[in-house]
């Protein structure tokens, strides 16, 4: 890495999370949350990758959805995050405008700029060796690759994409071969035992140079919407807010479909750190501490002859007595009440409750 060079942490933090009923919601989704330490887990993502902690980060480009704009806000103050640029979205439009609008914002700095994309809601618990592979991916950055950060599997898992990895670049690089959808068991079972596919994370580095060059190789519509929807805006201080007429003309499309599964200049750095995306309530389980039963308690919440819960109470005391197994959520939006290995199922109840949501 270049003494010039300096990585600019692109937060995407446009999700619903409503896996996470009835605590994440439209409104406010899980990554504005606490749900397994002090810190939401926006705030976390944003600290992990902070200047205060390694210099070679710069400041953050958050990118949101309008409505959010304010816990944004008061949760960046609330870490002493003081600088950086928000961007706000009038409306969702997955991934890839997001990442286009982000890539045109730091060219317009500086073309050789370093971009590190990643999910605001995504559990660490070691930062350390996560920046640790975040600079092992930076060589092949700066060669105009898009690189990804693939994690090497733990198990058979049905509900992550894969990447497979091809030919070594470096000591940590190596060329993707190609992108894979989330496979059923047999298949995913395949995978970990071919050694050559990783978890597909979410999270990509590269030079806005090259994946604006990607763009306009593999989605040029698209990239044009992007610059009309980017010039369009008027930056304010550290916001820049996106228009309405031009941002929704914007192709909704996530940066896999867009660039990732037809660029050539792909790759893939597999990583070990401990990593988990927090997609259903038994992940909350897994990733948050346990008392001696092995129940995992939030809030005013009480176990009485119980093990293996995860009780969250927000705003309403929650006792159990004499259960095994579950996932017990009290908010105000509502109570769910689920066997712990079926919490995958949640969103069924989601749209069944909130058709429109």
């Amino acid at each position: 890495m270049t003494n010039a060079a300096q990585i600019i942490p692109v937060i995407l933090s446009g999700g619903s999370g409503t896996r996470l009923w009835p605590l994440s919601t439209t409104q406010k989704p899980k990554q504005f949350h606490r749900l397994i330490d002090d810190n939401t887990m926006f705030q976390q993502t944003c600290l992990r990758v902070s200047p205060q902690v390694d210099t070679r980060f710069g400041s953050p480009v958050v990118i949101c959805n309008a409505r959010h704009e304010d816990y944004v806000i008061e949760q960046l103050e609330e870490a002493s995050i003081t600088t950086g640029t928000v961007i706000t979205e009038p409306t969702g439009r997955n991934s890839a405008p997001a990442i286009a609008i982000a890539s045109l914002h730091a060219q317009a700095k500086d073309p050789e700029a370093i971009l590190l994309i990643l999910p605001s809601d995504h559990a660490i618990p070691d930062p350390q060796q996560f920046r640790d592979s975040i600079f092992h991916g930076i060589a092949a950055a700066q060669r105009d690759f898009i690189v990804t950060l693939g994690i090497r599997p733990t198990g058979p898992e049905t509900g992550y994409g894969y990447i497979n990895a091809g030919e070594k670049l470096d000591a940590h690089a190596a060329k993707v071969k190609r992108f894979v959808e989330k496979p059923d068991r047999e298949t995913a079972e395949g995978y970990l035992a071919a050694g050559d596919y990783l978890w597909n994370a979410g999270m990509f580095l590269f030079k806005a140079s090259a994946m604006l060059a990607a763009l306009k190789d593999h989605a040029p519509d698209l990239l044009a919407q992007a610059q009309e929807a980017y010039a369009a805006a008027k930056p304010k201080g550290r916001h820049v807010r996106l228009p309405l007429d031009q941002f929704s003309k914007c192709r909704s499309i996530s940066i896999d479909y867009a660039v990732m599964e037809k660029a050539a200049n792909v790759a893939v750095v597999p990583v070990d750190f401990a990593w988990s995306d927090l997609g259903s309530w038994g992940s909350i389980w897994e990733q948050s501490p346990r008392d001696g039963e092995n129940n995992s308690l939030h809030g005013a919440a009480v176990a009485s002859d119980s093990r293996n819960n995860l009780i969250f109470a927000e705003g309403i005391p929650v006792g159990v007595i004499g259960v095994e197994g579950l996932v017990v959520v009290a908010t105000p939006n509502g109570v769910l009440v689920v066997p712990r290995d079926r919490t995958e199922e949640v969103r069924k109840i989601v749209d069944a409750l909130l058709p429109n949501n």
